[in-house]
């Protein structure tokens, strides 16, 4: 890992280095001590917080919580001051827990997705509302999903959104309007996650998230996608352009690099969280696959230019840096930053009290923003001294 007994981690007075990246990579087994001081630690939420995103201008962040287990408390959508960590607003209308949020391009809108964590509540859909940034009046709510909005996201112009659910569709909305332009449906079980690239002619979509989907009938119903998909989609055709293959398990969290050449995503640790879901049943589990890695993707061939496996653990989020020298990772209580080129780990963040939901960084790739079930944001100070 290291290469001639040299440590590739951040150092002082040093630049990362652009080098090939190779097929796979073995995390080391020592322990990597603590780096990247925390600058801030945001509480106000009332439940986990699932979703953080920085604003255009690195200014603001805002955050979005709700129930991982059946609860009567409505999930929040948050706006913070970036720098002092300030409360500025409280988007209110959620009825469920929310689980996405976006900020537009430009700045001056957010998106929220949300819905029951329960899948089978037929009289209460899946949501996606649109805020102004500014004052958090609601512009739009936008009804069609069935089930939970698990992902929204924006293009790059701001004039589409996309939302991904567990109705196992990924729908496209015209913002100016509110009118749905695309509906996807080629999934077998519910879309985790969705992201444009960054020219806006491409969509990205993960699946196989597997769950107990409460009662139906009478009988207990469990939801999964057995193909562990990943999928580029044309958004002017609405059809599938290139198959991601070769993932062994759900797909959590994408995140395209600036050009568009690369696609990183994260696995789960499928049978941590049949634990957690199934036992509301009290069922036996199914036999599932497991991934638990970190790939990075050509997005011209399909094919994995690297692979992070081995201690990784259930990888809930995943975020790549915007010169695309750095992913960062959510595993477990752990935020992870790896060299996106190397595989190399250069920073392990342990101050969360509870699994990490998100990872974001910001704009100048300068800070990463944390998401955790212990109901706190905390923003990091992720620069390597120059």
């Amino acid at each position: 890992m290291t290469g001639q007994g040299r440590d590739n981690r951040l150092q002082a007075d040093e630049k990362p280095a652009d080098s090939a990246a190779p097929a796979k990579v073995e995390p080391p087994a020592g322990q990597v001590a603590d780096a990247g001081p925390k600058t801030l630690t945001l509480e106000g939420h009332a439940l986990a917080v699932t979703s953080v995103a920085f604003s255009p201008d690195g200014k603001r962040l805002i955050s979005a919580s709700g129930g991982f287990q059946k609860t009567t408390k409505s999930g929040e959508v948050k706006m913070w001051d970036a720098v002092t960590g300030q409360e500025l607003l409280t988007l209110k209308g959620h009825t469920e827990s929310v689980w996405s949020v976006a900020f537009s391009p430009d700045g001056k809108q957010v998106a929220s997705g949300s819905g029951d964590v329960i899948q089978l509540q037929r009289n209460k859909p899946g949501e996606v509302r649109l805020w102004d940034a500014d004052t958090g009046e609601e512009i739009l709510l936008l009804k069609g999903h069935i089930h939970r909005v698990r992902c929204v996201a924006f293009s790059p112009d701001g004039k589409w959104l996309a939302s991904a659910s567990d109705d196992r569709t990924l729908k496209v909305w015209d913002m100016a309007t509110g009118q749905e332009l695309l509906n996807l449906t080629a999934f077998t079980g519910p879309v985790s996650s969705v992201a444009f690239s960054p020219d806006g002619k491409r969509l990205a979509s993960a699946s196989g998230i597997y769950g107990y989907g409460g009662k139906w009938l009478g009988k207990d119903y469990f939801y999964g996608d057995e193909s562990c998909e990943l999928k580029l989609w044309d958004v002017s055709t609405g059809r599938v352009s290139l198959r991601l293959k070769g993932l062994a398990g759900p797909v959590t969290s994408m995140a395209f690099s600036a050009d568009g050449n690369r696609l990183a995503s994260a696995s789960l640790n499928s049978l941590n969280y049949l634990l957690e879901t199934y036992s509301m049943a009290g069922k036996t589990l199914p036999a599932v696959r497991d991934d638990r890695t970190v790939r990075v993707w050509d997005t011209a061939t399909g094919l994995a230019s690297l692979t992070l496996e081995g201690r990784l653990g259930s990888v809930s989020s995943i975020a790549m840096s915007p010169n695309g020298k750095w992913l960062g990772t959510a595993q477990d209580r752990a935020v992870k930053v790896w060299n996106a080129n190397t595989g190399q780990e250069s920073l392990t963040l342990n101050e969360h009290t509870d699994q990490v939901t998100c990872v974001a960084f910001s704009p100048d790739g300068k800070r990463l923003a944390t998401a955790s079930r212990d109901k706190t944001v905390k923003v990091w100070n992720v620069t390597p001294r120059q």
